[in-house]
């Protein structure tokens, strides 16, 4: 999979990243990369990492400080071992997905408006995600990501003036990959599981690509806002699809 080379400032792979700086600044590298996506554009731009870690990287590279030694457990090295243990979906759940999308909106019923709260906070932490994760996981991480008021925009991506802004539409921006990284699955398991999600309507999927590229970004559409102040409220095409609406009090 390709990797851009911070210490050598050009790209390359995981493999070959992981080879050279070892496991564990590799597994810095790529959490410093998820974190760049949450941080304020005016601190870090997205898919960076921070300044001392790439001055660690060149530092390594230019021989002013040792390089890491190399690990490797029974002839593996530690990539593969992460990919099989930790990214590999098991046969179960590959039937699981292949399984089609049978969707029955369950009628609302006596003392339903109880919630099991989630904080954003929470599916943030990479514990939370290794011991709960499952197409619930994918759905909380596009939910956490959720472009709202109080967002900056880029200047190639003006998610929130175009979906939120607009078209009052609750969207994440961003690439199967990214997404993958966050729920700490493979892109294949995830891309499945987003498939089901498209199929059932609990998530719509577009494509922004900015001008003057040819490639772009997956925008995942969840839902949809309306009101205003005290009156604002979040729609979620999840809740809409499996329940039935509130009755409303006369």
């Amino acid at each position: 999979m390709p990797m851009y080379d911070f210490g050598l400032g050009r790209k390359s792979n995981h493999q070959a990243i992981m080879d050279f700086y070892g496991y564990n600044l590799y597994r810095q590298i790529e959490k410093e990369i998820r974190e760049s996506y949450d941080a304020p554009h005016d601190r870090r731009q997205q898919g960076h990492i921070t300044t001392k870690l790439w001055q660690k990287l060149k530092d390594i590279r230019a021989g002013r400080i040792p390089r890491p030694q190399k690990h490797h457990k029974k002839g593996k090295s530690v990539v593969r071992i992460f990919e099989e243990n930790e990214n590999k979906p098991s046969s179960e759940s590959i039937k699981k997905i292949k399984n089609p999308v049978n969707v029955i909106q369950r009628e609302r019923q006596p003392g339903d408006d109880y919630f099991l709260t989630v904080e954003r906070g929470l599916i943030k932490n990479e514990s939370y995600i290794d011991l709960f994760k499952g197409p619930d996981t994918v759905y909380q991480v596009l939910w956490a990501n959720i472009v709202r008021e109080g967002w900056r925009d880029s200047k190639e991506y003006p998610i929130r003036e175009k979906y939120y802004d607009k078209r009052k539409q609750l969207v994440y921006c961003s690439t199967y990959r990214h997404v993958a990284e966050q729920c700490r699955m493979s892109h294949n398991t995830v891309k499945g599981i987003i498939d089901r999600f498209k199929e059932a309507g609990v998530v719509k999927l577009e494509t922004f690509i900015p001008k003057g590229r040819r490639q772009g970004q997956t925008v995942f559409i969840l839902g949809y806002w309306t009101g205003k102040g005290k009156n604002y409220k979040e729609h979620l095409f999840r809740d809409e699809i499996f329940l039935s609406p509130k009755l409303v009090k006369k």
